[in-house]
């Protein structure tokens, strides 16, 4: 862990107060927990394909159950630089908080539950706890250079959060193409033409609450977001172009190309395995549950590695992989056998946020197995060593997922429970 020390003025006067509690309308309070006081983003795409964040960010913390939004958290790696923070904290009546010392910028190595290994990192502030209400304000820059995965504009952050202004403009060079998609959007883009550049403004003011309850949608379905994402892509030497679903599923191809490799041995494994079984959902079992035993689920992200599996022989040879990895293992195996399936990308979790179908772009977490039949199509999570065959569960269950095949990607929708 590495920490760093940010300081700032202590002097406060009367002309120069912040974010007093009392100016915020009583409409924003009720139910919330914090305010978003100010938020603006500048985003600007120069013409080299690169992306530049410039952001300032304000929220009031009314009580503790709003604690957690007063944390800055921004993941970074060799794609994505963070650069510039800088920390001021105010009081219920807008006077700045003497904080001897300024904030501790700690580093982290970001590594969920099953990663051996990462190159993804975390800069975090996790402020002392004030007494409330308090206002953190934060003002920071980002970089980002070889991605793919746009940040949008997200200005409601959570249930129980009001909103009294945030703005996002984006500035898209003449030379680059960068495309945006709006959702429950209230004011109409602004867009403004330079001799260099185009510039889009949106705008939100005094948002209230959206009150959380039980069986309701994710929050990005109910509020106004406004995605982001370039045509063309290139990852390392992985290029495609991405304006299609079509088209995405097609570079998903290209990282998946000639990753089906398995020794003599398991080939001969397997089919003395389904030696003179004609039933196609029987042999699917079996082998999916010599998968489940053979492997076991272990996440390794770095970079390009972040997207591409293992080579199927790689994982034969470790008994390990993450869920990109084990799905093509699975269904190099199936492959052996005479049965055709399809590697298929899903957005994963409890919330399960909608995919937005009219707009082609990296909008997945996680990857199972389609296995198309005659009747019926099987559906495989090749993470799990204990999960029944067939059955998905809360995690993947009732989804739009995005399905490979030769000619790019289609979508379908998971099984209910």
């Amino acid at each position: 862990m590495i920490m760093l020390s940010i300081g700032f003025s202590t002097l406060s006067l009367a002309g120069n107060l912040k974010y007093r509690v009392a100016d915020i309308p009583k409409d924003l309070l009720k139910d919330a927990k914090a305010v978003v006081r100010n938020e603006e983003i500048f985003t600007e795409i120069t013409s080299n394909g690169k992306l530049v964040q410039k952001i300032k960010y304000a929220i009031t913390i009314l009580n503790k159950n709003g604690e957690q939004k007063s944390y800055f958290l921004q993941p970074y790696d060799k794609t994505i630089k963070v650069s510039n923070i800088k920390v001021h904290a105010y009081d219920e009546s807008g006077y700045e908080i003497d904080k001897k010392g300024g904030f501790d910028v700690l580093d982290y190595a970001m590594i969920s539950q099953g990663t051996i290994y990462a190159d993804s990192r975390i800069k975090a502030i996790i402020p002392e706890q004030f007494n409330y209400p308090y206002t953190m304000e934060y003002t920071y820059e980002v970089s980002y250079s070889g991605v793919f995965i746009y940040p949008g504009w997200y200005p409601v952050t959570d249930f129980n959060v009001s909103v009294e202004k945030s703005k996002f403009t984006l500035i898209v060079s003449k030379q680059s193409v960068c495309r945006y998609n709006e959702k429950n959007i209230i004011s109409k883009v602004q867009i403004q033409n330079t001799d260099k550049s185009t510039i889009y403004t949106w705008d939100l003011t005094n948002l209230p609450v959206y009150k959380d309850e039980k069986f309701c949608p994710a929050i990005s379905d109910l509020t106004p977001v406004v995605m982001i994402a370039p045509s063309q892509i290139k990852v390392e030497e992985y290029e495609g172009n991405i304006e299609t679903w079509k088209g995405f599923g097609q570079w998903i191809n290209l990282l998946n190309y000639d990753r089906n490799n398995l020794p003599a041995e398991t080939k001969a494994k397997i089919l003395k395995m389904t030696e003179g079984i004609a039933d196609e959902r029987t042999k699917i079992k079996i082998l999916y549950e010599y998968m489940q035993n053979k492997t076991r689920y272990v996440s390794i992200q770095i970079g390009i590695g972040g997207f591409q599996p293992f080579d199927a022989e790689i994982v034969d040879r470790l008994s390990y992989g993450d869920c990109k990895a084990l799905t093509n293992y699975m269904k190099t195996i199936l492959e052996v056998a005479g049965i055709s399936s399809r590697y298929t990308l899903v957005r994963a979790g409890r919330e399960n946020p909608t995919i937005n179908l009219d707009f082609p772009s990296s909008q997945f977490n996680h990857v199972i197995l389609c296995v198309p039949l005659a009747r019926d199509t099987v559906w495989l999570e090749c993470t799990s060593q204990n999960i029944p065959f067939n059955f998905l569960g809360s995690f993947t269950s009732d989804r739009d997922v995005l399905v490979m095949d030769s000619t790019g990607g289609k979508f379908a929708h998971t099984p209910l429970l």
